[in-house]
């Protein structure tokens, strides 16, 4: 038999709800949910995701039947997991399912015949059945695989008891040992057993499942770089929210700053009496020349002459004050540049 793993560079996953092995549905139910919730796409209101899977799709997916596709499919509307959408459309139940955890499990594995290795307890002979694995073999596997990728320290092992699996899963005891039984002579596992504990450790093949066995490491660097990625770009917005809150705090100060400096600069120039008739003939003077080219249309030369010596006369009383024409503008944003050009000692009383 050809490894179907040595040829799959992309392992992709059918992600099984574990909600539906609580509430006691039968193994090809739980596969055949986890296909639709797997495969299932938002709506166009984005409110739910929506599967249009076929039974010939579901069939060549995991090797279901038509027949025992159309029964999980039936069983899970009557227990209101999937809820029905026209003819084919299948969405499930949120406020049912809650928040959902799942198993996961590489899409090949449902599918593949497998040499499995059997014994016979009454001669002890071991014989080779060609077969794929049983439906409930499938979950203990998934639950198994998914024990092992989920370690944050990549160790590719699990270690459970078979009490336990039947409880997560919902099962009998002998149902799980004849599944283990069944995962074991796939070579799937290897197993190894504790001493004096009915829990046992158990390892992927590595040597006859290379590509399985390195996926669990890129699936464990690939979701803790992904949340540690998420944790830094929550952390980055939060500091570049307070950075922009701090700077527009401080862009606020800068301006109230730079408008009450031109504001007291002004009026201090204002109290010198060369300046402040200077100012009052330049206004006067600029709106006579105004009117008179109005009027006329012909440049009033004579009283150019004149605010151009009223201009003159303010610039030297701003020299001899110690002011420059931008101590009279706010410098918004530029407090430190403020009060190296507009010192105390410029503010005379």
């Amino acid at each position: 038999m050809e490894n179907p793993v040595t040829q799959e560079q992309n392992i992709t996953y059918t992600q099984i709800p574990a909600v539906l092995s609580e509430a006691g549905v039968t193994s090809s139910a739980c596969l055949c949910g986890g296909i639709f919730y797997s495969f299932a796409k938002p709506g166009k209101d984005g409110s739910k995701r929506i599967c249009r899977r076929t039974y010939s799709g579901i069939k060549n997916k995991i090797g279901l039947p038509a027949a025992t596709t159309s029964r999980s499919l039936k069983s899970l509307v009557k227990d209101d997991f999937l809820i029905r959408e026209g003819r084919s459309a299948y969405y499930f139940n949120t406020e049912k399912c809650g928040k959902i955890r799942y198993y996961y499990l590489p899409d090949w594995i449902p599918a593949t015949v497998f040499e499995i290795k059997r014994k016979n307890k009454a001669t002890g002979e071991t014989f080779v059945v060609n077969r794929k694995l049983t439906y409930t073999a499938d979950r203990v596997f998934a639950l198994i695989y998914t024990q092992c990728i989920n370690k944050k320290n990549y160790v590719k092992s699990c270690t459970v008891s078979h009490a336990d699996i039947a409880k997560e899963l919902n099962v009998s005891l002998r149902c799980v040992y004849s599944a283990v039984q069944e995962i074991l002579g796939a070579g799937l596992l290897h197993q190894k057993k504790g001493k004096g504990s009915s829990s046992s450790t158990y390892n992927i093949n590595k040597r006859k499942y290379p590509l399985l066995a390195k996926s669990l490491i890129k699936k464990n660097n690939t979701e803790n770089q992904s949340d540690t990625a998420i944790k830094e770009k929550a952390d980055a917005r939060k500091r570049k929210a307070a950075t922009d809150e701090r700077r527009r705090r401080a862009s606020d100060i800068d301006r109230q700053y730079a408008e009450s400096l031109a504001e007291l600069n002004y009026k201090k120039a204002s109290e010198d009496v060369e300046f402040n008739a200077a100012e009052k003939d330049i206004a006067r003077l600029s709106m006579e020349i105004g009117i008179a080219e109005a009027n006329t249309g012909v440049p009033a030369a004579e009283l150019r002459t004149e605010l151009k010596a009223a201009k003159l006369r303010r610039k030297a009383a701003m020299r001899r004050l110690s002011y420059s024409e931008s101590a009279f503008k706010p410098d918004t944003g530029q407090k430190e540049k403020d009060k190296e050009l507009h010192s105390r000692k410029n503010l005379k009383d």
